[in-house]
């Protein structure tokens, strides 16, 4: 019953805005509809790591809290919502691979964030049986940019300062985010009735997040707090020890790092 209300509640608040979001993950739509269940992405993800490490180390400002971590990393606990905007130059440090999801797709993400990902899958495959791919990860400012002219041109002003990310404003231009969708029989689930149907394995999806470094980024019920509505496909990757401590709350980013930014 409590799942059922959250989820019809959730597409009253929001279906526009989450056919946004639906149609910017890359496998939200089959490519080729395989009749295999057997298809597994913990064999079938590529990752192309002939980058990592170039953007580690040796950064000339290593230590800035506002971009980087001491160790050189990039801050995994950056925030970037409507009012707090990327890091200048974060784009340029970098440490991204490239993903070969299991419907041929091509996706970028952190290295490390690729890793605990891919790590994801295959404990969610083993252990409940759930196939999850990476539909869509990186994207640059200037790729949100065309988006937001795009949907400017075709949906109005209004529209598009509600329902898309300004650019500079996305999650996804940290690396650290993901869009994750479901996989059945091989075949991507696409359409919002048809991912909030399965709301119950989404829950069992969240309940595997933090051990692998995850968190639900923008969860039901906390609109006013991270500016977007409930998306039980977006995952930001935080790092083991943050992740466990904002899951085991229940709470945002936001509220873990004190900032109401959107208030």
């Amino acid at each position: 019953m409590q799942n059922t209300f959250r989820v019809t509640l959730a597409r009253l608040m929001a279906v526009v805005g989450l056919v946004i979001s639906m149609a910017l993950i890359g496998c939200a739509q089959p490519q080729d509809a395989h009749s295999s269940s057997e298809a597994a992405p913990s064999s079938s993800m590529v990752l192309d790591v002939s980058r990592a490490g170039q953007n580690a180390v040796a950064i000339d400002d290593v230590g800035k809290k506002t971009a980087m971590s001491e160790d050189g990393r990039l801050d995994l606990l950056v925030l970037v919502n409507k009012v707090h905007k990327i890091p200048e130059r974060w784009e340029d440090r970098l440490d991204l691979v490239k993903v070969e999801n299991s419907q041929g797709e091509t996706v970028e993400l952190d290295v490390v964030a690729a890793q605990a990902f891919k790590e994801l899958q295959q404990d969610l495959q083993r252990s409940e049986g759930i196939v999850i791919e990476m539909g869509s990860g990186y994207r640059s400012v200037s790729d949100q940019k065309r988006m937001w002219d795009e949907y400017l041109e075709a949906y109005g002003e209004d529209y598009v300062y509600e329902y898309v990310a300004e650019p500079g404003h996305s999650e996804h231009h940290t690396g650290l985010a993901l869009d994750a969708c479901l996989i059945e029989n091989g075949v991507p689930v696409h359409g919002i009735d048809e991912a909030f149907e399965r709301q119950g394995t989404w829950d069992v999806i969240h309940s595997y997040l933090a051990k692998h470094g995850f968190v639900l980024r923008y969860p039901y019920g906390a609109e006013d707090v991270t500016g977007f509505a409930y998306e039980p496909w977006h995952f930001r990757y935080v790092g083991k020890a943050d992740a466990k401590a904002i899951m085991s709350q229940d709470i945002t980013l936001e509220d873990y790092l004190g900032n109401y930014g959107n208030e």
